[in-house]
């Protein structure tokens, strides 16, 4: 059968039950993040349905990568597994690969030429395997991000590898925005949750100020967590669920001084699924 399913509510692929997260991953209680941008500051996210848009957004769509190695080892020893040596920047399982290769009938219609990615393997492998054939005439550019990389620390599933190893390996991938070779970020205490939002926001900056008016970000599940939980304003609550392997959201984002209920529009966009 297949691993993708279209929901009612329609933001993308998102996987079955292929994989469930141990107990205890998915953080549920927000009250003692401080988000960086106070309430009626923060960037609004609307769920892309219909191809409607308001206009005057940025539509970006949002991508959790496939299934890891640590993934896989954590549903069959729990999450101790994550803290081994053994999945060291962990890659792409056979099921992760299928989801990424599975999820590229709908992403290769997305009319976004740029895909902002994590730089740990995983991430970019979704991104090549998903992202990889653009629509007819589109060449796509794929941009390591260090910011959006996973909960940096104590997990050697979440150290990267030195630049100049990815760069061999992902020769497709643009690594100028990484400002080190090796991970001098990784320490052997986990990351704050200030920071990881912090991260957060420094992502959507940085994309609110590019010339595309559409593209794709392809991370971690734990970093889309806090970022649709504390750094967004969602209009739609099913919008801050946890991220699915592989699942994939398209949004629209919309700086909150453009806001303005009373007249409201909406704009037509050709080519999205």
């Amino acid at each position: 059968p297949s691993l993708f399913v279209i929901p009612a509510t329609a933001f993308g692929f998102i996987p079955d039950s292929v994989h469930k997260e141990p107990p205890g991953a998915q953080q549920r209680d927000w009250s003692g993040i401080k988000a960086p941008r106070a309430p009626g500051q923060r960037i609004v996210a609307h769920p892309v349905k219909d191809n409607w848009v308001p206009t005057g957004c940025k539509i970006v769509h949002f991508m959790r990568h496939g299934m890891g190695t640590h993934n896989a080892a954590a549903l069959e020893h729990g999450s101790k597994a994550y803290r081994s040596e053994e999945y060291e920047d962990a890659r792409l399982t056979k099921v992760g690969e299928a989801q990424a290769q599975g999820a590229e009938t709908y992403a290769s219609q997305l009319q976004c030429p740029l895909v902002i990615v994590s730089p740990l393997s995983r991430a970019i492998q979704t991104a090549l395997f998903a992202f990889g054939q653009g629509p007819a005439g589109q060449t796509r550019t794929f941009r390591a991000f260090e910011a959006c990389r996973e909960t940096i620390g104590q997990n050697p599933c979440d150290r990267r590898r030195p630049v100049s190893t990815l760069k061999r390996e992902y020769p497709m991938v643009d690594f100028s925005l990484i400002a080190t070779d090796c991970d001098e970020l990784f320490t052997p205490k986990r990351e704050s949750k200030d920071s990881l939002v912090a991260r957060g926001q420094q992502l959507l900056d940085y994309v609110m100020a590019l010339p595309e008016q559409e593209l794709a970000v392809v991370c971690h599940s734990s970093f889309l967590s806090h970022l649709f939980n504390v750094v967004l304003e969602c209009t739609d609550p099913a919008l801050t669920d946890w991220f699915s392997t592989c699942e994939l959201r398209s949004v629209a984002l919309q700086e909150p001084q453009t806001l303005d209920c009373s007249a409201a529009t909406f704009t037509w966009v050709p080519g999205s699924p």
